[in-house]
């Protein structure tokens, strides 16, 4: 018995094996060049067999198909097995040979040729069509022997077009297939649908006016301009003489007549056929006159209120539905007055609170099948009876807990039209069962540092808090203020655009983009400072034009790819620069000279201190430069040049733009060099450390022969020795 079952597991084993196989199978072509096979378990190109010109393709049974693909230019025509089944129904770029229709060791013979131009000829009256090819319009002058010719592409739209007061009533291929399944005014021709060669159309046309042999007449009371009146398949509204007018029709194929206002959010009153009523259909009226009928619109609505009852069938459901009237909310306690009304012509909405009830409405006692809301102009001058049943949907209890409850933002739903409010450290919300999604946001100028939930939710974003309730549960916050403490620099070059100041069509820049502390400003020619907390990376930099002249501390950097962020800039810190300009600058050379004995400290971009007494600096253009001695002789006087121009202090500061290489000079002087004299009497009053004067209007050489000591000439303190 051993022996059996062993015999019997090798003999499947062997079936195993030959399924798993499958089946090879030959493709043949007559031109190697023009089309490829795809190999079905990698999707690649098999190479051809150029003497034989076939390739062989195994197929496993999980495998559904082998894919034949025709060059650009060509089209398989015929794709046929031994067996005589030809894959391709008709010529095509793509064909697929089933596994099913192939047996193994089967050979598929494959002919390829090259596409035919795909040529359209449309026979028509060109007094009644014209056609439309890539927005060029072509009418009789373009007919020859009454038909048009023209040449199509895969990418091409033609718009075959009924000229005004024309209908097409059939167009049929060459075959005498019917294309037009009803009287049209345009109909289209897609390049990519047509056959290779030449296709032929016939149209035909008729006058819709000779067709049009009954009619009605059309009475407007009110104003005319308000009144929209069509044909059926016509989109095009029929002009009015005025209060009264004829309008033909064609009763086979212009029927029903649609009514309706010529203005948006406006409605007619009320339209009767041989002065009996029609009942509208939404904000339009559908009708079907026989030839002499009558049809009268009332464009304006009386002065009259119609009264509208609204009944709830379960007590303490107030809340379940708003009422509105032209938009504006009623109050429950107006809506639910028994002396209610709505002047006609008013729009009367209801909508349900669907988050907290199931609604069911009812007017004049038949059901009002809607989702949300319901709305009507009201016309009925007899009134209206709405009766609301509203039953409770079962709710859970969220009890949230926050350190802090103005730093953080909650709403019922996805959006933030239903807020959350929080009362305190802990506040008890109910939420429905059927909408049970939430939503918490910190406050701008606010985090969440750590956010629990009774149900271990885990929450990746503390952006975002969002979640489905399933079940009664706690969700607990820890807060902290959001503190921008550190500062930053970015330097917007003046660009070449003249849509604004900066020279920029847009450059701004952003903290924290898409979450609730974002911070974003436009950035002005020259600096802009800001503040900025480690949080706020990555930093955006929206910019158009498109630039890749953005540099960090000086050194080049380069977006992410689709992004706005440069992956660099997550390594900014406090007292770092960006800087924008429209094209690649080269830096320039700032050489110091000090003279021995000073000490002076040297700053870039307002925020970058270098070291002191620096001998040399390389910065981009631009650059703003400043200059501050921290150390000179009691009595001597700084003088600052930047290439050989002298520039002058500011609170003890001196500063300048870099824009190229420069030599700056710093050196001192003696008090007594330096004194100034009055621009109006070239004198100036001397006095001791106490205030008093020493000599009145003294000149410069009267001031050198006072005795040494220290003197305030001008406001400043000079040493005489």
């Amino acid at each position: 018995m051993k022996k059996f079952y062993i015999t019997l597991l090798t003999f499947l084993l062997c079936l195993v094996a030959l399924a798993a196989q499958g089946k090879t199978v030959t493709v043949v072509t007559n031109d190697i060049e023009a089309m490829y096979v795809t190999d079905p378990a990698t999707y690649q190109r098999i190479p051809w067999n150029e003497e034989t010109k076939s390739v062989e393709v195994t197929l496993s049974e999980s495998d559904y198909s082998i894919l034949l693909r025709a060059i650009s230019g060509y089209t398989i025509t015929s794709a046929t097995n031994l067996a005589g089944f030809n894959f391709a129904y008709s010529a095509a770029s793509n064909v697929a040979v089933y596994n099913s229709e192939l047996v193994d060791g089967d050979v598929v013979t494959c002919t390829v040729k090259e596409k035919e131009p795909k040529v359209f000829v449309c026979k028509a009256d060109p007094t009644m069509i014209y056609l439309t090819l890539d927005e060029k319009d072509y009418g009789a002058a373009e007919q020859v022997d009454g038909a048009w010719t023209v040449n199509m592409t895969d990418d091409s739209y033609l718009y075959i077009n009924a000229y005004p007061d024309y209908m097409i009533s059939s167009i049929k291929d060459q075959n005498g297939s019917e294309m037009a399944y009803r009287p049209t005014t345009s109909s289209y021709v897609s390049g990519y649908s047509l056959s290779d060669g030449t296709t032929t159309y016939t149209v035909e046309a008729y006058n819709l006016n000779d067709a049009r042999t009954e009619s009605f007449i059309l009475e407007v009371e009110g104003d005319p301009g308000l009144v929209s009146v069509r044909r059926n398949e016509i989109y095009q509204d029929i002009p009015l003489d005025g209060a009264t007018t004829e309008i033909r029709f064609n009763p086979e194929t212009e029927l029903p007549i649609t009514i309706e206002s010529a203005e948006y959010g406006v409605s007619l009153y009320k339209v009767l056929l041989n002065d009996q009523p029609v009942e509208a259909s939404g904000s339009s009226w559908r009708i079907t006159p026989a030839n002499g009928d009558i049809v009268k619109v009332i464009t304006d609505f009386p002065d009259i209120n119609a009264p509208v009852k609204i009944t709830l069938t379960n007590e303490g459901t107030e809340d379940a539905i708003n009422v509105s009237v032209d938009n504006e909310a009623v109050p429950a306690s107006e809506w639910q007055s028994p002396d209610f009304s709505v002047k006609l012509g008013s729009l009367l909405a209801i909508s349900f609170n669907q988050n907290k009830y199931d609604v069911t409405l009812t007017e004049n006692g038949s059901p009002i099948y809607s989702y949300g809301s319901y709305a009507i102009t009201v016309k009925n001058e007899n009134g209206y009876n709405f009766e609301v049943t509203a039953t409770p949907i079962p709710t859970y209890k969220v009890t949230v807990k926050c350190t802090d409850p103005a730093h953080i933002n909650g709403y019922y739903g996805y959006g933030t039209a239903k807020p959350i409010t929080l009362t305190g450290d802990s506040t008890e919300i109910e939420v429905s069962q059927r909408s049970s999604y939430l939503h918490f946001l910190p406050a701008p100028d606010a985090i969440f540092t750590e956010v629990t939930t009774s149900t271990e939710e885990i929450f990746s974003n503390l952006n975002e808090i969002a979640f489905n309730v399933s079940g009664d549960m706690t969700i607990t916050f820890a807060t902290a203020p959001y503190e921008r403490t550190m500062k930053g620099v970015v330097y917007l070059a003046k660009g070449d655009s003249p849509t604004n100041e900066n020279g920029w069509d847009y450059a701004a820049f952003t903290l924290k983009q898409g979450a609730p502390q974002e911070k974003s400003m436009a950035l002005e020619a020259g600096y802009n400072f800001f503040d900025f907390n480690e949080l706020d990376k990555p930093f955006y930099l929206g910019l158009y034009p498109d630039v890749n002249a953005v540099y960090f501390n000086n050194e080049q950097i380069w977006p992410k790819q689709y992004s706005n962020t440069y992956p660099e800039l997550d390594n900014f810190a406090s007292g770092d620069v960006i800087k924008i300009y429209p094209a690649e600058v080269t830096p320039v050379t700032v050489t110091n000279e000090i003279q021995d004995g000073l000490t002076v400290a040297f700053t870039t971009d307002h925020i970058t201190a270098q070291p002191d007494n620096v001998a040399e600096l390389s910065v981009l253009p631009g650059t703003f430069y400043t200059i501050a001695p921290t150390s000179a002789s009691e009595g001597t006087v700084l003088v600052v040049t930047v290439n050989d121009t002298p520039i002058e202090a500011v609170d003890g500061v001196y500063s300048t733009t870099i824009e190229a290489d420069t030599k700056v000079i710093i050196s001192a002087k003696s008090a007594l060099e330096g004194i100034g004299v009055d621009s109006a009497s070239g004198l100036n009053d001397v006095y001791n450390l106490q205030g008093i004067l020493v000599k009145s209007a003294a000149t410069p050489d009267q001031i050198k022969a006072l005795p040494a000591g220290l003197y305030i000439i001008g406001g400043r303190k000079f040493i005489v020795r």
